[in-house]
């Protein structure tokens, strides 16, 4: 059925893009790997912040309030478990517990971003050429770069607000740059995280030098990804705070269980993008789309006939 569809629509390209971009979904099992995805993004995720948040305890930015806004799309019951950790952890600064935490941040974030790029090399078709000391290179430096994104996303506020304060003193206050700006500064987290992503995508995979995405197709699914991110953490946060009774059902454990859900939907949202610009390109460059499972046993078969 699918296929006397297809022929019926096969000139229309949102169509073919649709349907190639399902396919890739069901192919790749994106439902069961987002899964594995978000229990390593689960394991990694507090050693990450608290070498985080050590790090940004030596500079003149971090305060209860950054911890507070870092918070704005986790849910209450999340909330309550998260923020009293790392609120501790801003008023105290220990070399000790930075060390520990710098070994274990980049040894688990590592692991979910290895994850994330042998994943990725399955959206893309391409075989697992890297080592595992190249991949666990690569995902280390992803790590670092994971870090220098959210301290850049926290301090392009702090800073814009100071050119912004300077250039008042010399001009004197105007209402139409300050709405400006105001703009400006809510658009920095969703165009960091695009390009966040879309180097992700562009360089994460081990393409032949040859034959890497385009940043434009990266972009596309980066985009995509971003903001679905930021729609669904919102959705979900919206969910769980005003008609959910997860704390009901699950007690004490309803903060982890809403961060594990939460972990599981971003997993997916990141790998959906990864497939939109895999689609994007494949579309584009060879116009040819994946075989189904269906035509590939055939293949196989007749290859194999007497």
């Amino acid at each position: 059925m699918i296929e006397s569809v297809k022929k019926r629509f096969s000139t229309n390209p949102v169509f073919l893009f649709i349907l190639e971009l399902i396919r890739r979904i069901q192919d790749d099992q994106i439902p069961q790997v987002g899964a594995m995805l978000a229990y390593h993004l689960f394991m990694s995720i507090f050693p990450f912040l608290i070498f985080f948040l050590n790090v940004l305890s030596y500079t003149p930015l971090l305060h209860t309030d950054v911890v507070k806004d870092m918070m704005e799309f986790v849910p209450y019951e999340t909330q309550a478990i998260l923020q009293p950790i790392l609120l501790d952890l801003v008023r105290s600064r220990s070399g000790a517990i930075l060390s520990v935490s710098l070994i274990l941040a980049l040894w688990s974030g590592s692991n979910a971003l290895n994850q994330v790029i042998l994943i990725m090399n399955r959206a893309f078709d391409i075989p697992n050429s890297r080592s595992f000391i190249h991949r666990r290179a690569l995902a280390v430096l992803y790590t670092v770069l994971l870090a220098l994104l959210l301290i850049v996303m926290l301090l392009g506020p702090v800073f814009g607000d100071a050119i912004l304060n300077g250039l008042f003193s010399i001009i004197g206050p105007q209402e139409w740059l300050l709405s400006i700006w105001g703009w400006v500064k809510a658009l920095i987290p969703l165009i960091l995280l695009i390009v966040g992503f879309a180097l992700l995508y562009r360089y994460g995979p081990a393409f032949p030098k040859e034959h890497r995405i385009c940043f434009k197709d990266a972009l596309i699914g980066a985009a995509v990804a971003a903001i679905g991110w930021l729609l669904a953490s919102a959705g979900f946060s919206f969910y769980v705070n005003n008609f959910s009774n997860y704390s009901n059902t699950y007690g004490s454990l309803a903060g982890i269980i809403i961060l594990l859900i939460w972990l599981y939907l971003s997993a997916i949202i990141l790998l959906v993008g990864a497939e939109i610009a895999a689609t994007v390109f494949f579309l584009r460059t060879r116009q040819e789309v994946r075989p189904t499972v269906h035509e590939l046993v055939k293949q196989h078969t007749h290859r194999h006939q007497p």
